[in-house]
């Protein structure tokens, strides 16, 4: 399937150091704590985590207004970031968007690849854009400043590239970069034969599946752990975070299965889940969830 996605890569600059000045633990917990600061900015403005990568995000937005919105807002945000072991932390940005193709809760295509070339040319503290992408918001003055044309690998057009001059601070761009009071009104529905759970997507919550008594949503089958995953809802989505010893395997519908395990993936429209067994095995139960 194609879509229009502009993808947003933030990069976390100089985590080396940082790793090296405060010490593994520290350093790495330090790191992690700003890659879901960008994660929740990017849901906060209706962007999608694709993956994280190290201590770097991909995101996807639907509307190019709102990436731009959202690498503002992420700037901003690790700019007022305590620093540790005397290093204020700083995030690269780069943007680029056009036709992606998407398969399950993946991007892929050219779009893809520009964006994470446009990113890797940045420096501590800057947004970078391809001229086309700004060229969508014609309407919207966002100050930039140009930094010429470049050839980037793959890629026989050069590109123009241009820098977001988001401390500039116009009034219209801190307008749109004010952190919005989402609505959300979605929820998801589990169920395994009579068993229904159904959970909010303006809770917040954390539910667990699992064949152990204490579980939120009890799954009796030998295959699955006594706490296997969890479904997380943030901000309008709904995750499932697999914990478990076999993996979790998710089947949106018409689509084929993915095997989750140690990570999260994103729920989306209607599916199927078996905690421990793939779908090809005959025993076992199947949760079904639907998100509205």
């Amino acid at each position: 399937m194609t879509e229009q996605r502009t993808i947003l890569f933030a990069d976390v600059s100089g985590s080396t150091g940082i790793i090296e000045s405060a010490g593994d633990v520290e350093g790495r917990t330090f790191i992690a704590g700003i890659i879901a600061e960008l994660m929740r900015i990017t849901e906060l403005f209706r962007g999608t985590v694709i993956k994280t990568i190290g201590d770097e995000v991909m995101s996807a937005f639907e509307e190019p207004l709102d990436s731009i919105v959202a690498a503002v807002e992420m700037q901003r945000a690790i700019q007022k970031h305590e620093p540790l072991a005397g290093i204020r932390p700083k995030i690269k940005v780069g943007l680029h968007g056009g036709t992606v193709i998407i398969e399950g809760n993946d991007v892929y295509g050219d779009v893809v690849n520009v964006a994470a070339r446009v990113v890797s040319m940045a420096k501590g503290d800057q947004i970078l854009s391809t001229a086309a992408t700004l060229a969508l918001l014609s309407e919207i003055r966002i100050p930039t400043r140009s930094l010429g044309q470049h050839t980037l690998r793959g890629r026989e057009e050069p590109l123009q590239i241009r820098e977001l001059l988001w401390e500039d601070d116009p009034d219209q761009l801190t307008t749109l970069a004010a952190p919005k009071e989402v609505v959300i009104e979605t929820s998801i529905e589990v169920r395994l034969d009579a068993s229904v759970m159904v959970i909010s997507g303006a809770s917040g919550d954390v539910r667990s599946l699992g064949r152990g008594e204490d579980s939120g949503f009890l799954v009796p089958d030998s295959s699955a752990s006594r706490s296997h995953a969890n479904i997380i809802a943030r901000a309008g989505r709904f995750y499932l975070a697999d914990h478990s010893t076999n993996g979790t395997y998710v089947r949106p519908l018409g689509a084929d299965e993915m095997f989750v395990h140690r990570d999260e993936v994103l729920l989306r429209g209607i599916g199927s889940i078996r905690l421990g067994r793939a779908f090809s095995d005959p025993e076992g139960p199947t949760l079904e969830y639907r998100v509205t």
